[in-house]
Order: structure tokens, then sequence, then C-alpha cells
């Protein structure tokens, strides 16, 4: 049988030329002669929206963030666009004073400049734009959608149709906004660029992070942010599973985040006494594939005992280019699917079909904790099926 061509696999930021449709007072738009349209009470106010907009170059609206797959879409006002782009852990993500900031806090709603990306298809800068202001809290406020105007204490804001609403991260009408609400709004001048309806939220706050810095934490099954000095982390409210790992250290504890309230997490209180080991069993795709942890080959063929922390994973085949990632280590026990052939085969179609959307090589891992069991998928992994069922959560991120 001819040996499929060897083929390097790069993973590159997804442009999507799609414009928003606009909606009503939620969508982003592209109208008018100079390809957008603003909301103008007056002459005076007309020229000093004209200003803004060249305040707002090469800028960019959050629309959109995925932690799991390690993707964000974003709105251009540059030319109206729509685009996708892929970070990672080699990601430095930026406050506006250009201090390193936590990924958790690039929200919907925030309005970022974007750096280069990597070889790997990766961004390699994000950062909070210093060109708009941020207002968090804000309870004294009346919303007028006809007019397309949002009064905050007493100073009055337009609200076009490039605006846009989010609550918990969906988009929403501005018309659904009550009384009632606490808002976050994000604007230039007297535009609003963005609206986030932060009823319902609370803040997480932690304490003694020294030891976890610079690796993860872990909330549920769906959010995943990198632990910096002393984080806090605005969340919806309701019932979590926090974990934490690093160096051999870590542990789980289930916190509440209630409304308008900060829960305090102090790290050295669930760390535990170290160090962690997880048995991690392996399932790769290709015969005779080698793998490698942390620079050391090893024999797969059994669950491998890790320390928890972040470790690097290689795998050496001869059909396919080398696979890398770095595996996260957070619990007693784990499972880990390296589907190599598929990952190829995904990348192939995409360059053949020459469309926007970016191949994204992904490790397929099922997880569930001591409280929760995860439905797997039908894979004929023979004695494996055992292992799939029931293993604690561990996370793979991208290097």
């Amino acid at each position: 049988m001819k040996k499929p061509m060897k083929k390097k696999v790069i993973l590159f930021a997804t442009i999507i030329g799609l414009c928003l449709s606009a909606c009503g007072n939620n969508g982003l738009s592209r109208l008018g002669e100079q390809g957008y349209h603003y909301y103008t009470p007056d002459s005076e106010s007309q020229t000093e929206e004209a200003t803004e907009v060249s305040s707002l170059e090469h800028l960019y609206l959050i629309v959109a963030i995925d932690t799991i797959e390690e993707k964000l879409q974003v709105y251009s006002y540059d030319n109206g666009m729509q685009y996708q782009y892929h970070y990672g852990l080699n990601t430095n993500f930026l406050d506006k004073y250009g201090n390193t900031e936590s990924a958790a806090n690039f929200t919907p709603g925030r309005v970022v400049w974007i750096g280069e990306v990597n070889d790997d298809g990766q961004l390699k800068e994000l950062g909070i734009s210093d060109q708009v202001w941020e207002y968090d809290d804000i309870t004294r406020f009346e919303t007028n959608p006809e007019e397309g105007q949002l009064e905050i204490a007493d100073s009055l804001y337009s609200y076009g149709d490039e605006a846009i609403t989010f609550s918990d991260e969906e988009q929403v009408e501005f018309s659904s906004i009550t009384e009632d609400d606490t808002l976050s709004v994000v604007g230039i001048g007297k535009k609003i660029l963005s609206v986030n309806i932060t009823t319902g939220h609370g803040t997480l706050q932690l304490a003694n992070t020294d030891l976890f810095e610079g690796s993860f934490i872990q909330l549920g099954s769906k959010i995943f942010a990198l632990i910096t000095k002393d984080m806090e982390m605005d969340l919806p409210e309701g019932t979590y599973q926090l974990t934490v790992a690093n160096d051999g250290w870590g542990g789980t504890t289930e916190i509440e985040i209630v409304r308008g309230k900060t829960t305090n997490v102090d790290l050295d209180s669930i760390k535990g006494e170290g160090p962690k080991y997880g048995e991690v069993l392996f399932a790769i795709d290709v015969l005779d594939a080698v793998l490698y942890i942390d620079g050391q080959k090893v024999d797969y063929s059994e669950p491998i005992r890790l320390k928890y922390g972040k470790h690097s994973l290689s795998v050496v085949t001869e059909e396919y280019d080398t696979w890398e990632r770095t595996l996260y280590v957070n619990s007693a026990e784990a499972t880990v699917l390296i589907t190599i052939s598929d990952e190829e085969s995904d990348s192939e179609t995409t360059e053949n079909s020459q469309t926007s959307e970016a191949s994204e090589a992904t490790e397929s891992t099922e997880s569930a904790d001591s409280t929760q069991s995860t439905e797997t998928e039908s894979t004929d992994y023979g004695d494996l099926s055992e292992y799939l069922s029931d293993y604690l959560s561990t996370l793979s991120s991208l290097l």
C-alpha cells in the first residue's frame, strides 16, 4: 500500500469574511456610503462621531469566545466584517495598561486590538483597547430603544445599529433590558459599542495563587482560565466544581456564585498534600505510533502515572507529521484519545475545498468527576472501553 504523502498541518487563524446581518438594534452591520450607519441626533454629534470612527481603526469587538476550542470571533471596525482567531497557551493577554491579564476577562462585548499570528496559527498577543471607556455595575440608567439611546446617570449616549447587547455571552435585544438589571457598558465618546447585562452574575476571587500561577483553573466542564496572581472572574450565578493543579499539587472543591456577591477561594485550602499523580491511559488511532511524554519515550499499553500539572506530549509515526500538545493533568484518572488520522484528513479536506474555516487538530477527551458520568462515543478500542466511561476530568490544550 502506498503511504500517504507527509503533509505539514499548520493551524492558522480563521478569517471568516462574513458581514454580520443587522437585526433591529441587535446586529452589527455595514450601512451607508462609508460602510457604517450611526445614530446622529444633530450635525455637531455627527462630527464628533466621525472622530470616534477614526479612533476605532484596527480595533475589534469580541462577539463570541469558545474557551474549550480556544477560539474567538470578533467584529472589525475597519470594514464591518467578522473574523475568527485561535489562541493558546502561548498567547499573551494584556490589559489596557499592557500588563498580563487573564484570558477569562476577554469576554463578549470588550473591544480589543489583535497582534500577530505565530507559525502554529495562534495569536501572539491580544489586548484590551485603551481607546474606549468601560463602565461597570451601572444601575442608574434609562433606555430608549425607539430612538437608539441609553442614558447613564445624566449623560445621554447613542446606541446605533452596529452596537450589540449581551446577556450570559448570548446576544439579546437592546429592548430586553429592564430597570432591575445591572449593566456593563463599553463605548467611545458618546457612542455605545456594547452592553452587557450582568444581572445574575457574581465574582470569584482567588487568594494564595502563587503555587498555581501559570497553570489553569477549571470550573465545571466549560470554563478554563489561566491563573494569574490573586485573579478574579465574573461568572454567572450557580454552583461549580472548581479544580486546580500544578507541579504535583491540586484539588477540587464545590463553590457557589451568588448574584452580586464575591465568592472567595483560598487555593491553599484545596491544594492538598503533594505530590499528586493521575493515571492516564492513551489511545492512539495509528498503529506503531511512538508516544513521548516530557521528551521521554513511554509504553502506553497501560495507564501512565503522571504528576498533576502540565506535560508535553508528542506522537511520532511513519505516515504523519509529528503530533504535539500540552496535557494538563488535574485528576486521579483519565483517558486521552489521540486521533491523528482524522486530523490530517480534516486538514486535507479543508485545503481542497478552499474554505475559510481553519483546520484545527483536536484531541478528543471524555471526562467525568466523581459525581458525574459521561457518555462516550462508540469507538473500537477493544479492552479500553472500561476506561472511557468513568474517569476524572483532565484538560488538554494546544501548544
